[in-house]
């Protein structure tokens, strides 16, 4: 065993629900290793676990996925007293099936070191591990060079992040010279009152007094003038920053991959959107604030050893306490800052998902069951603030005591030094002003942990999205025309499960429209997924033209491709626009006059104002049929070389169904035209039918 009990209960992974085992196990040892942390969700998606659990083949992919070699094997006791690596043990514990780790065997006691995600890390005897290792299998995991350790990524981060600030670096030197300026002219006001104090007053000479105000208010008027120029080279750079930040972020996320998109919720990366204006006003406010603090505190410092050697010292001592009590409870601020902001992405979540669904939820009733459930998803997010909260008035309680202790002992000592003659008057007021304004800065640091803490826990979650490889273009080969399309012995199975289609075989030749009929959740969309290269197959190959599919160019095919889905996706806008996906002048009429030419002009002169209707947010202004509408004259104002259509009548009515498919049959020469459906009266409408037949077998058999 290489690593130390000790250590292995701080990378100790607890699981957060029943069905959590396995890739908690997956974490832990992640964490083992000094791995990136990856979240649990996204293990869960990347292991197809489910509420039933994780299977040991969904955690061997899961594993393989973020740079493991993992093997799965079956192994004795003996073996496993060998085997010097953190292994997964597929066990039974009271008839429940589990995941537990084993770290490694003490030669010494005689006992396993063990690692359960639903109790913690403990030493088993050999005895007891027989007892509900019965299966005898495990995953063995071993480390590769595709394998991201926490400092790589934090690496990685801290370049992306410079990056973005490097192309605003002339506002952050003018702002940190002006700064600079503003924190000295800020003691203007402390000289002055010595100089007052102890020669101007005294001397009874009103020239010098006069001559004195007058030189502070061109101070104190330089400092303000100062102020307001980097507050507005600042607010330019906040401006540009958020600009930056935001379009990295999002044109980051347009090119992710589909299954990306599938693994989360639209309110979570709502949420992680959001996070980039906590990051830009956590930057605006270092630059700002904090940075004119600590220039602040440095030039007091030196001003103050410059007066009194003592006063300084005493200063130095107490800065250092305010510090450590913000670091004694930066562990804390981090993990409650955390958890914040993910409820405050469940929260955006249950409010997009109950506003979407108010038509199940009105028809069947169940106003009030949602109206409590959002309450309480609502007050736990308000809980877990107000809890935060009270660990922010906890830090600061602590440091105001402290910053009363200060000034107590710096008066005493300061009016002690007067005594002495050590000091004057006018000094001590100068020293108890600067001191004044030094506290609330080195609080305004030390406190500075929680915005920076804010700051670093919206970037991780950011981060977490940019640092997802984009969606990449296998292949060099770039198509003029598809003739054929061939499925061989095509397989495919989704993360964890098992398989959803297997030796498929079929060949679909231009000019040909097939149909493919099955039940619900047979593979019929997903094979679609397949041809779109959303997915990759499993097993088997897609062939076009006699070429892989994976020689083609992503781009290149996908410009042959057009798609009427299942789940209709309408843009708020136009029809017009919705059909072109532009706001070009000269694709709009491209599109009215390829309406005219292919007979859906008639169809669109319906709709409320043809093809200025207002579609509204998804479609909302649309019923279901002039959706689906909509979207076919989308796919086919493409001219794709590939048509799929997943259900795209179920929502028309007959005299409509009959005008569209007339409409179909025109040109359908010129293209592959595949349609999915759940009926089997397909026969007059394609040239073939293939029916994907008892999901248990998963092979498509012609009709």
């Amino acid at each position: 065993m290489k690593k130390s009990i000790h250590f292995i209960k701080k990378i100790h992974t607890e699981q957060q629900g029943e069905a959590d085992c396995g890739v908690a196990c997956l974490l832990s040892i992640i964490r083992y290793y000094h791995g990136y942390p990856i979240p649990l969700e996204e293990l869960r998606a990347i292991s197809g676990t489910s509420i039933s659990g994780t299977s040991l083949l969904g955690l061997y992919e899961g594993a393989s996925k973020i740079g493991f070699k993992a093997v799965g094997c079956k192994a004795s006791i003996e073996h496993l007293k060998k085997h010097e690596q953190p292994c997964i043990l597929h066990v039974l514990i009271k008839n429940q099936q589990h995941y537990i780790i084993v770290y490694g065997y003490d030669q010494k006691n005689e006992t396993f070191i063990v690692g359960d995600p639903a109790k913690g890390v403990f030493e088993m005897n050999v005895v007891d591990l027989e007892n509900i290792w019965s299966s005898k299998t495990l995953l063995t995991l071993e480390v590769t060079k595709q394998f991201n350790t926490d400092k790589e990524v934090k690496q990685q981060r801290a370049h992306w992040f410079l990056e973005v600030l490097q192309k605003d670096k002339n506002y952050l030197i003018s702002g940190g010279f002006l700064g600079v300026i503003v924190a000295v002219l800020g003691l203007s006001m402390s000289i002055f009152s010595q100089r007052l104090i102890d020669f101007i007053l005294p001397s009874n000479n009103q020239q010098k007094l006069i001559l004195s105000i007058s030189l502070l208010f061109i101070l104190l008027s330089l400092r303000v003038l100062f102020t307001y120029v980097r507050g507005i080279l600042l607010s330019k750079h906040s401006k540009k920053f958020n600009a930056n930040i935001v379009h990295s972020f999002f044109s980051k996320l347009m090119y992710l991959p589909y299954s990306f998109f599938q693994q989360r919720k639209t309110g979570e990366m709502i949420a992680r959107l959001n996070d980039t204006q906590r990051l830009q006003k956590v930057v605006t406010h270092f630059m700002t604030n904090i940075s004119i603090d600590v220039l602040l505190v440095s030039i007091s410092l030196i001003y103050l050893c410059f007066f009194n050697v003592w006063i300084g010292s005493l200063v130095l001592f107490f800065i250092p306490i305010y510090i450590l009590i913000a670091f004694k409870y930066n562990a804390k601020i981090i993990q409650q800052q955390k958890e914040v902001m993910e409820l405050y992405a469940h929260t955006e979540s249950q409010y997009i998902s109950t506003v979407q669904g108010i038509k199940t939820i009105k028809i069947n009733q169940k106003e009030t069951f949602f109206t409590n459930n959002t309450r309480q998803v609502y007050h736990q997010f308000q809980n877990k603030i107000f809890d935060f909260s009270k660990l922010q008035l906890r830090v600061s309680g602590w440091m105001e005591s402290w910053n009363t202790i200060f000034s107590i002992t710096l008066i005493s000592i300061g009016a002690f030094i007067v005594f002495k003659e050590k000091l004057t008057t006018g000094e001590l007021m100068a020293i108890l002003t600067i001191a004044m304004n030094i506290t609330p800065s080195v609080i305004r640091i030390s406190l500075s942990n929680i915005d920076w803490n804010e700051a670093k826990v919206a970037f991780d979650r950011m981060y977490e999205f940019i640092q997802v490889d984009k969606e990449k273009s296998k292949g060099s080969k770039n198509l003029t025309e598809i003739e054929k399309i061939q499925f061989h012995q095509l397989g495919y199975r989704y993360p964890g499960r098992k398989e959803l289609l297997q030796e498929i075989n079929i060949e679909i030749k231009k000019g040909e429209t097939i149909g493919i009929i099955g039940n619900s959740g047979s593979g019929k969309t997903t094979l679609l997924h397949l041809l779109q290269k959303f997915y990759a197959p499993t097993s088997g190959q897609i062939q076009v033209n006699g070429y892989s599919l994976n020689d083609i160019t992503t781009d290149n095919w996908r410009s042959f491709l057009s798609t009427v889905d299942q789940d209709i996706q309408l843009f708020s806008g136009s029809v017009l626009e919705n059909i072109t996906l532009s706001h070009d002048p000269k694709d709009f009429e491209k599109a009215v006059q390829f309406c005219h030419e292919s007979g859906f002009h008639s169809l669109i002169m319906h709709l409320p104002q043809n093809y200025m209707t207002i579609v509204g947010e998804n479609g909302l202004n649309l019923s279901g049929g002039q959706k689906q509408l909509v979207a076919l004259i989308r796919a086919l104002f493409k001219n794709p070389q590939i048509l799929l259509l997943d259900e795209f009548t179920s929502a028309m009515d007959k005299d409509l169904e009959k005008e569209v498919i007339k409409i179909l049959d025109k040109n359908a020469n010129d293209r592959i035209t595949i349609l999915i459906s759940h009926f089997d009266n397909l026969s007059n409408i394609v040239d073939k039918v293939y029916k994907i037949e008892n999901q248990s077998m998963q092979h498509l058999a012609c009709v």
